[in-house]
């Protein structure tokens, strides 16, 4: 992805995750992840994104703006908490955080991996070279949940949900459709992945000379790992949107206070991605994709 890579500086520290969650409080009732309980758990998927910010106001316009997405603020959850909602499907959280010294990262975002026993899966993060950052720890109303960082300092969060997983489908537009770790040496990290999520790995024919391996679970491919040249950052987790009409969601960003990081590249998954940053600097991804598109990968 020699595209990404002109911005890697800017894109990977505006992706470092914080450990933000360290100070969370376990009482009061945090909100469910679905909006109807199922008996589904799926081991490895990505179903959930928390993102920390020092200020919500300048955020919620932003993604309103771009994304359509709705803020509904949350009594009963500890803190300043607002759910996002993607049409009528809760698809994420967002937190008021204190303010840091560091002005250039103000906001960041966290993704989190669904598990069949999050104990069990902090257990192995240390045994594998990784670090737990935030103990596990039950929130009534979601379930059980933990931080942690893999052996580069990519963070994520863990998640038993208390209602289960959201329904496994394509993802909906405006919603969450892909999760890529940039890693400095991606058959390590794979490894660890295998040993934390459960993973069965898939290694790609490496796009523009890059190295890159599917994590895939229950069948399919969840997420993947992509080797950077950026070795003196850490490594860190990119999650994209999937949108209906990249171009005319690029056309939003920077009247709504974004930054375009990353263009469309004809020679980077076809032109039908690129990478945004928010107004207070927290980076994702985009993607136009359909269910053929989706089919002939």
């Amino acid at each position: 992805m020699g595209a990404v890579v002109k911005s890697k500086r800017s894109l990977l520290v505006g992706i470092v995750i914080g450990v933000a969650l360290l100070t969370a409080c376990t009482t009061g009732r945090w909100p469910a992840i679905t909006t109807e309980p199922s008996a589904q758990h799926i081991p490895g998927r990505w179903v959930w994104a928390e993102l920390f910010a020092t200020d919500l106001e300048p955020e919620k316009r932003f993604y309103s703006e771009v994304f359509g997405w709705r803020f509904e603020a949350v009594d009963t959850a500890p803190g300043a908490y607002e759910l996002i909602y993607a049409g009528d499907r809760p698809i994420g959280g967002a937190w008021r955080k204190t303010a840091t010294a560091d002005a250039t990262q103000r906001s960041r975002w966290l993704s989190v991996m669904s598990v069949t026993d999050v104990d069990e899966v902090a257990a192995k993060t240390t045994g594998a070279g990784g670090k737990v950052m935030v103990a596990p720890r039950q929130l009534s109303g979601r379930g059980r949940a933990a931080v942690l960082a893999d052996p580069e300092g990519a963070r994520f969060g863990v998640l038993h949900s208390e209602t289960g997983d959201p329904v496994d489908a394509f993802p909906a537009l405006d919603t969450w459709l892909w999760h890529e770790l940039w890693a400095r040496n991606p058959g390590r990290m794979a490894e660890y992945y295998r040993t934390v999520g459960g993973y069965s790995l898939a290694p790609q024919a490496p796009t523009e000379g890059r190295e890159e391996i599917f994590l895939e679970a229950a069948g399919y491919p969840r997420a993947a790992i992509v080797r950077t040249d950026a070795l003196e950052l850490p490594s860190a987790w990119l999650a994209y949107v999937r949108v209906a009409d990249l171009a005319a969601t690029l056309a939003k960003v920077e009247p709504a206070g974004g930054e375009i990081l990353v263009a469309p590249d004809p020679q980077i998954r076809d032109g039908r991605v690129a990478i945004i940053r928010d107004p207070l600097g927290a980076a994702l991804g985009i993607a136009q994709w359909s269910v053929e598109e989706e089919e002939r990968q």
